[in-house]
């Protein structure tokens, strides 16, 4: 194509360079899109739709299917990480209460519980749950973030607060969380590393029958590729943990039922 002088270089009489110049126009298509996508969802506090992962998979499957060979196995684990995200329910008060903080977050859960009990009161009881399976996992990170080069200052320790003495005003601190946010209905707070930021949060929203739904959500923003590494290794065991926070504080303020 070059010594043909580029211009009027493809035609039917050359099938191969017909070819090769699709798969260089698809390719550089297919850039363009994860560029658009990454930058529509970075814009948004909504992952993108279902819709976008299963025309990719429609897509996936037209080009495996005739040539096995093909790159496009690759496509596969793209869709399949759109699908998770946009499975990942988020309750509108959630997106109202903490939209700005949302914007261009790498990961975001909910998990949501019902109780009886205030925000203050069912925050400061699961602030307060540290049993000795979590510190030796404190443990264990220490010698984890030494590998990637990270830092940990000391064992990290539960704080004990109760709904009257929860830190309420930004920039107090809650344990080794820094409160960002706290109004009605919605108490966050934050703890910022060199190679990522955290915020924990909880949303309040109406409940019926004495009930009132609390959303418990994370979001993290990563700042370096070890970032990255570290919350995915350890994303199991943060599900784990929230969940068990949650679960304490349960059991030990009253609350009813929970769902996450």
């Amino acid at each position: 194509m070059w010594r043909a002088g580029l211009f009027d270089s493809v035609g039917p009489e050359s099938p191969m360079r017909m070819a090769v110049l699709w798969f260089l126009v698809a390719g550089l298509a297919f850039i363009i899109l994860g560029v658009v996508l990454h930058e529509l969802e970075a814009a948004t506090p909504r992952p993108l739709p279902r819709s976008v992962a299963f025309w990719l998979l429609l897509l996936t499957v037209c080009v495996v299917v005739p040539m096995p060979r093909s790159g496009a196995w690759l496509l596969f684990p793209q869709a399949w990480l759109i699908l998770m995200r946009a499975s990942d329910h988020r309750p509108r008060a959630v997106t109202t209460a903490l939209g700005a903080t949302l914007l261009g977050a790498h990961h975001i859960d909910v998990r949501t519980i019902e109780t009886s009990l205030t925000l203050p009161a069912f925050t400061a009881a699961m602030l307060g749950y540290q049993p000795g399976w979590m510190s030796a996992l404190y443990r264990v990170r220490s010698v984890f973030v030494r590998i990637l080069g990270m830092r940990q200052e000391g064992l990290p320790r539960a704080p004990t607060f109760s709904a009257a003495t929860l830190p309420s005003q930004p920039g107090e601190k809650a344990g080794f969380f820094t409160v960002r946010l706290a109004a009605d209905g919605v108490w966050a707070a934050e703890a910022e590393e060199t190679h990522l930021r955290a915020m924990l949060a909880v949303v309040a929203t109406p409940g019926s029958h004495g009930l009132r739904p609390l959303h418990v959500v994370t979001v993290v923003h990563y700042k370096h590729w070890t970032g990255r590494v570290y919350f995915n290794v350890i994303r199991p065991f943060h599900h784990l943990v929230v969940g068990a926070m949650m679960r304490s504080a349960a059991h030990t303020t009253g609350t009813v039922s929970a769902a996450s």
